[in-house]
């Protein structure tokens, strides 16, 4: 008598699909839990070039006075280069060019990449570029990721002391996030998401007459993609608002300014 012929019953296309879910869930498991160092290791010498879009949009309430609001677009290039590296930290000159028109700094970075201090070392404020701040001078070193392990989601405190021209020092507060992983011809890339917010003590911009200041808080939001290899920046979209007190020497209030600024900056190759 001939054995009986067992075949395997095929499985329930139901089953299948769950399986391929279950697979698909674990590799996407997988990546959220890949950790990244997002560092920047520069050396003396080396350069970065951005071009750098810019909307600025004002309020100005005067008390007795009609309100005034402006709106203004620049487009402009920015270049970096690191002229020391030592065990503190980094020291950046950057460039900022509009056509007839350039406003040098140096910027100081810590260990860390975070921003200590900006320094402008030549030229006079334009009109087109006295109302740039600091999202706009050097974006990614504001809420700069610490340098350590990082997976996607993770966030950290940001809480630094800086030095801007023209105002009194001020503690830069704030969170960022690691918002994702990426790639892009080739290259592994990382986004980082900050809330920063700068408090803001000192003299009013022209037109403003001598001794007039402005007292507030801004607060920007940014989103910066840098690359996984070198940790340099490749592009950052950050938004500014500020509302801030117009007071006269003897203390007296005599209006309000409200400023937001949008910017969007990227690398030229």
């Amino acid at each position: 008598m001939p054995e009986p012929v067992i075949r395997p019953r095929p499985r329930p296309r139901a089953a299948g699909a769950l399986a391929a879910v279950v697979a698909v869930a674990m590799a996407t498991g997988a990546c959220r839990q890949e950790a990244v160092r997002i560092v920047f290791r520069p050396r003396a010498g080396d350069a970065l070039s951005y071009r750098v879009k810019v909307r600025t949009t004002s309020d100005i309430h005067l008390t007795g006075q009609e309100a005034q609001r402006s709106v203004d677009e620049i487009t402009f290039t920015e270049r970096q280069q690191v002229l020391a590296v030592d065990a503190e930290g980094t020291t950046v000159s950057v460039r900022i060019s509009v056509p007839g028109t350039q406003r040098d700094y140096v910027v100081r970075l810590d260990r860390q990449f975070q921003l200590t201090s900006v320094q402008q070392v030549e030229g006079l404020p334009s009109a087109e570029l006295g109302r740039l701040g600091l999202a706009e001078i050097f974006p990614p070193a504001a809420g700069a990721p610490p340098d350590r392990p990082l997976r996607t989601g993770n966030r950290w405190r940001i809480d630094q002391v800086v030095d801007l021209p023209g105002l009194q020092r001020a503690r830069l507060s704030g969170t960022g996030r690691l918002a994702g992983l990426g790639s892009s011809s080739g290259r592994r890339l990382a986004t980082v998401s900050a809330t920063l917010d700068l408090p803001v003590t000192g003299p009013a911009p022209p037109p403003a007459p001598a001794g007039v200041t402005l007292t507030g808080t801004q607060r920007t939001r940014s989103q910066t993609t840098r690359s996984l290899g070198d940790g340099s920046v490749e592009g950052v979209r950050a938004d500014s608002a500020a509302d801030l007190v117009i007071s006269l020497p003897s203390g007296g209030t005599v209006g309000t300014l409200h400023l937001e600024v949008g910017s969007v900056t990227s690398r030229l190759r």
